[in-house]
């Protein structure tokens, strides 16, 4: 006889291809031998069918407004519905409407996950997040600099754990030839992978562009995500004339192959929490120049693994920059100590810790 599963409720925003979407996807095929998942999204998006195709039930209720009772009652009427043990949250929103909702059930373990320093947010709202983690039995942070945020605001440290994003490594390997042979015959390769939104630096990102292509002639800067800045960056690259420089590539399925092409990964982010992108490109071997947003620094090994500076300084990326692109060695070196480094986040560990997790606290509640 089969034993019997763990029923967990997962809550998101959306099931669009952001990376908290990409991460739990590819994280609860490793937690269904004890764990069976439902999802609550506010909105549908492209990865809906492939939540239902690793064996999740998929519900969508529209969430209307900062405050949506009807949302909230039918949020709880769902988890009661079925008794879910664990309800777990993940971001602002679905952090707010599904603990209120998962409080009103009387879930026996509430989980909240935070995956960002958000410092945007305003009064009412950190005070929320206050009130609502005494109800929360655990808030996981996504590494230690999100978690420090969370404790600046008021809430216990022992309320909060920190569970790195994990990578299935499998799916990136580096390639460390002298002269990478790509689509882009083989020009030095500086990628940017991500949103295409003002937190991610975009209009540094432009202003490092300018000034490595006054140094390496043909250098490509590849321009990889959507976001609210696509038109303004297309517009700028051909008003700077820098369009044989840039290419914008929208999303894409292929980032594994698209690694492997390029020299550095460039993420100029002002807010960050632990970003997935850094450690793909570790897997991949390419040493990452990024500022010191959220817990990039809790991955990259400043002047090791690649190089950190503090937001803003561009002068300071566009030196490393261009340093790496004028010397392989020390890129092939970052490379394969990246690799290296990248072995212990992967996907296997994030998911024996949240199994732990869950048993842990419903241990606890009993």
């Amino acid at each position: 006889m089969a034993k019997e599963k763990i029923r967990v409720l997962r809550i998101l925003h959306n099931l669009g291809g952001g990376g908290v979407q990409r991460r739990l996807l590819a994280l609860i095929p490793y937690l269904q031998e004890d764990f069976s998942f439902h999802i609550i999204s506010f909105k549908g998006g492209e990865l809906e069918d492939k939540f239902r195709k690793i064996s999740c039930e998929v519900k969508i209720i529209p969430r209307r407004g900062k405050f949506d009772p009807i949302c909230i009652h039918q949020v709880r009427n769902y988890i009661a519905a079925h008794s879910f043990p664990i309800v777990h949250t993940h971001t602002h929103k679905p952090n707010t409407t599904g603990r209120i909702s998962a409080i009103l059930s009387r879930t026996p373990v509430i989980i909240a996950q935070e995956h960002n320093v958000d410092d945007w947010k305003g009064k009412f709202q950190r005070w929320i997040d206050v009130k609502l983690a005494r109800f929360t039995n655990k808030i996981i942070a996504v590494s230690r600099a999100v978690k420090d945020f969370y404790v600046s605001l008021g809430i216990p440290e022992d309320k909060i754990i920190v569970i790195y994003n994990g990578l299935e490594l499998e799916k990136f390997y580096p390639s460390f030839e002298a002269k990478k042979k790509n689509n882009w015959e083989g020009k030095p390769i500086v990628g940017f992978v991500g949103r295409i939104h003002p937190q991610k630096g975009i209009k540094d990102l432009l202003e490092i562009g300018k000034e490595v292509c006054k140094t390496i002639r043909g250098v490509k800067f590849l321009v990889v995500g959507e976001g609210p800045l696509k038109n303004w960056l297309t517009k700028e690259v051909e008003k700077r004339n820098l369009r044989n420089n840039f290419q914008i590539l929208g999303k894409r399925e292929d980032l594994p192959a698209l690694y492997r092409e390029m020299q550095i990964l460039l993420l100029p982010s002002y807010r960050e929490g632990f970003p997935n992108v850094i450690l793909e490109a570790m897997a991949s071997g390419v040493p990452v120049v990024a500022t010191d947003a959220g817990g990039v620094n809790e991955i990259v090994e400043n002047s090791q693994t690649g190089f950190v500076v503090a937001k803003g300084a561009t002068q300071e990326m566009i030196n490393h920059v261009l340093s790496l692109l004028k010397n392989r060695k020390i890129r092939e070196e970052m490379g394969k100590r990246s690799r290296e480094k990248v072995a212990f986040f992967s996907i296997e560990r994030m998911a024996e810790e949240t199994k732990n997790l869950y048993l842990s606290l419903i241990e606890t509640c009993r």
